[in-house]
């Protein structure tokens, strides 16, 4: 069942953008790693790029949100999806890319979300992806 959501999550965000953008690998690394070091030292997003809410679900100890990633001299062309997903202890940082990346690139998307959470926390994105603006 946790694959199938999973699966799901991934099919329903490539639908957010019909561009012929990529989500490149240093875009992959800077929203699984990069941004997190940024904002921890108040240094907020790369240069040129913008994040925009588009979704959020939460339940009695997790919340979840959801973020359009792209250029802001493009925001009609999604480059990714960034998913947090907040506990008391910790905060993850997930990239879900756009239907025109690499294989590779959607590979370790899926493996990161399949060894990094739970299935109730798989369940919360579901949710959140549920109520996209």
């Amino acid at each position: 069942m946790k694959k199938f959501t999973i699966t799901l999550l991934l099919v329903v965000v490539t639908t957010l953008s019909y561009s012929e953008t990529k989500t490149t690998l240093e875009d992959y690394n800077y929203l699984t790693k990069g941004l997190k070091f940024q904002l921890d030292n108040g240094l907020g997003i790369k240069q040129g790029y913008n994040l925009k809410q588009i979704g959020q679900f939460n339940n009695s100890v997790e919340y979840c949100k959801i973020f359009a990633f792209y250029k802001e001299s493009n925001p009609d062309e999604i480059i990714a999806a960034l998913v947090t997903i907040e506990t008391k202890d910790k905060v993850h940082y997930l990239c879900i890319p756009n239907e025109n990346s690499d294989i590779n690139i959607k590979q370790a998307s899926y493996d990161l979300i399949n060894t990094t959470l739970t299935k109730e926390q798989v369940t919360l994105i579901a949710f959140a992806l549920a109520y996209i603006n």
